[in-house]
């Protein structure tokens, strides 16, 4: 976004007063063209400076659908860029529309393990800011966070295994238990005064 529209401090701090008081030209550019950017964002080359320039376009466009003092924003009209344009920038670095296959990567662990389909998107979004965004932004366009996609389901390997944890846990508090004991009458020469569970 910088590169298509440069700020004027860097050229012209010292004028700076002088453009936005006197020519009123806005210190920031207005968030339909901030939007509009996101449909050039492959012409950045380099994967890591696309993902950072649309994540502050995301957050800028988060900011204005945030609702303020608990009043819904009426629908502005950039929204038909994100509803209709591939400008959401994936994990793979591609960008895509939105869809049935497109997820907000709240739950990295579980990308993990579909890091290769080809067919699913992760919003390539840090974790951190994928809750701030999820109320306004991906909320409004209807994919959902991986963390609610996704529900593991345990194996029928998974529950014996939790069988035999249960039972071993169950043996060993016993064992502890009768240790107690023998340690108890060992030291006093009676036996504990209440029964053992």
């Amino acid at each position: 976004m910088r590169r298509a529209y440069p700020p004027l401090e860097g050229q012209f701090k010292d004028f700076q007063a002088f453009f936005q008081d006197w020519l009123d030209i806005p210190r920031d550019l207005p968030i339909a063209k901030v939007v509009n950017a996101l449909t050039s964002l492959n012409t950045i080359a380099d994967r890591a400076e696309r993902e950072k320039e649309a994540l502050a376009i995301y957050k800028r466009a988060e900011k204005v659908l945030r609702p303020a003092f608990g009043k819904p924003v009426p629908r502005p009209s950039w929204m038909s860029v994100f509803e209709n344009e591939a400008v959401f920038v994936d994990h793979h670095g591609r960008l895509v529309e939105t869809s049935e296959s497109l997820y907000a990567n709240d739950a990295p662990a579980i990308a993990e393990l579909f890091q290769d389909e080809e067919d699913l998107s992760f919003l390539a979004v840090p974790r951190e800011d994928v809750p701030r965004l999820s109320d306004s932004v991906t909320h409004r366009f209807n994919f959902e966070a991986l963390g609610f996609a996704v529900t593991p389901q345990p194996s029928a390997y998974g529950a014996k295994v939790l069988a035999l944890a249960d039972k071993l846990t169950e043996l060993a508090v016993a064992c502890l238990l009768r240790s107690q004991a023998t340690a108890y009458t060992m030291c006093h020469g009676r036996c504990l005064p209440c029964p053992l569970p």
